[in-house]
């Protein structure tokens, strides 16, 4: 006889609940007995090891108890190919891997952790099998540099690299270009590049000699990328090129004369702003004809100053010194050969006051090239001439030097004491050609004193002491 239904369904029910109470238990006593973390490897070596690195791999779990530490795992990772050394447990979590030498540069390793060979303490396998590539420095250029130059298109590098290489290898791999096209050498072969060593080294020297045995000057020098050294087969990650000068840096790169009114010519000699002694340019310096001249180094180049006769022309030869000749120089200050004509123009016009300017209230003025100029007064701090005047030079010889005297007395006659300035022009409101500053004031003299002293304190700018009975005016020009 069956239940009734009502009774029937609070069964069922109950039934369902209890499976569904089962359920849950089970599953909560399987979650608390499975451990919920996977073994992962968190910490990996870097790509790039040194030679004598230590690798290390940190793991996400205990990996051995107390009793393992220190000691070798039962089971490795891989490394490929194969480096002699030793694994061991520096902590729990730790694994680490200490080469027997120094690896090898510029090689590349695999490493490998196997899912199965890798457990940690509770039985637990890696997640995931773990691959990395690691590799030791591979080779790179760390600097190049000009050792030496000689004639006939001859010099010396030297390049530095990382680690030891073929300086064969190398020199047959670089590439020398000019880095500046000249067209009268473009069908000149390459220039040629030879070791000077063979055994490999981190430090090599090559020679580069020209084709053409031209003058060897700024150059490019190239590796291609994926050179190699002789320590492994890691060769340059990518092309190298730097620029170089493989020769004479200093020389003359133009002439200018400045003839002035009066005194010595100047020659400048311009080389650019290179900041080296000056001193082998100076010594390699031929005038023709012969002149007396000094030499004063400036921030441009050299001045030449010395008696240049206005309408010669003058050849300047500058010979070409090489280090093997002079060693005790800097590259740098070594200078190219050249040779320049300087023509010598006639003196630009100008004006001067003579040596002895004032001569019994008079100004004497020296003149080149002028007939005549406009003569000016002004307060010395204005523009507007007080007073104007014309004054005319006489030429003495055929060098275009003339001579005139200006009446003092006259020019600065009721202009009260102070400062002035006397101004020269070429003409009308034309170039300034002179100025000098002029004081104007009164000087005490004692009249008892006055036939003895008077040139003296005149000369001197003094006043006499005591009581003064006489006031000279004196007018004083600067030079």
């Amino acid at each position: 006889m069956s239940p009734p239904p009502q009774l029937r369904t609070r069964l069922i029910a109950a039934l369902v609940a209890l499976a569904v109470i089962n359920g849950a238990w089970l599953a909560y006593a399987w979650l608390s007995w499975v451990p919920r973390d996977l073994l992962e490897v968190v910490a990996l070596p870097p790509a790039q090891v040194d030679g004598h690195a230590t690798l290390r791999f940190v793991f996400n779990l205990d990996m051995v108890g107390a009793e393992g530490l220190g000691q070798p795992p039962t089971a490795s990772p891989e490394i490929t190919p194969a480096v002699a050394g030793s694994w061991t447990w520096t902590d729990a979590r730790t694994l680490t891997f200490s080469p027997r030498e120094n690896l090898p540069a510029a090689s590349a390793f695999n490493i490998r952790l196997a899912c199965e060979a890798m457990r940690a303490a509770s039985g637990l396998r890696l997640a995931h099998e773990v691959r990395l590539a690691v590799h030791t420095p591979a080779l790179s250029l760390q600097g190049a540099r000009l050792e030496s130059f000689a004639p006939e298109g001859r010099a010396i590098v030297v390049l530095d690299f990382n680690q030891a290489v073929d300086p064969r290898t190398i020199a047959h791999a670089l590439v020398v270009t000019a880095a500046v096209a000249a067209p009268e050498r473009a069908a000149a072969p390459p220039p040629q590049v030879v070791a000077l060593e063979t055994a490999p080294s981190a430090r090599i020297r090559l020679r580069i000699e020209s084709g053409e045995r031209f003058e060897l000057a700024a150059a490019l020098l190239a590796l291609p990328g994926g050179t190699c050294g002789s320590a492994g087969p890691l060769g340059l990650a990518a092309a190298w090129q730097t620029r170089l000068d493989l020769g004479h840096v200093l020389g003359v790169r133009a002439l200018a004369v400045d003839a002035p009114p009066r005194g010595e010519i100047t020659i400048h000699l311009s080389t650019g702003a290179t900041e080296v002694t000056r001193d082998c340019l100076a010594d390699a310096l031929t005038i023709s004809p012969p002149v007396a001249y000094r030499v004063h180094p400036t921030a441009q180049g050299l001045d030449l100053v010395g008696a240049f006769s206005p309408g010669a022309d003058y050849r300047i030869a500058v010979a070409a010194r090489y280090p093997e000749e002079h060693p005790l120089h800097p590259l740098a200050a070594y200078p190219a050969g050249s040779s320049w004509l300087a023509a010598i123009p006639t003196r630009r016009p100008g004006v001067w006051l003579a040596e002895q300017a004032v001569r019994d209230g008079h100004i004497a003025l020296g003149a080149q090239a002028l007939a005549q100029a406009t003569v000016e007064v002004l307060k010395a701090d204005a523009e507007q001439p007080l007073r104007t005047g014309m004054v005319a030079f006489q030429v003495g010889d055929g060098s275009g030097t003339g001579e005139a005297m200006l009446d003092g007395d006259a020019l600065f006659a009721d202009l009260p004491n102070g400062r002035y300035r006397l101004r020269v022009r070429a003409s009308d409101a034309g170039a300034v050609l002179a100025e000098s500053a002029v004081t104007i004031d009164d000087v005490a003299l004692r009249p008892g004193d006055l036939e003895l002293a008077a040139g003296q304190w005149l000369a001197q700018n003094l006043a006499g002491d005591g009581e003064a009975d006489v006031s000279a005016r004196l007018v004083r020009l600067a030079r």
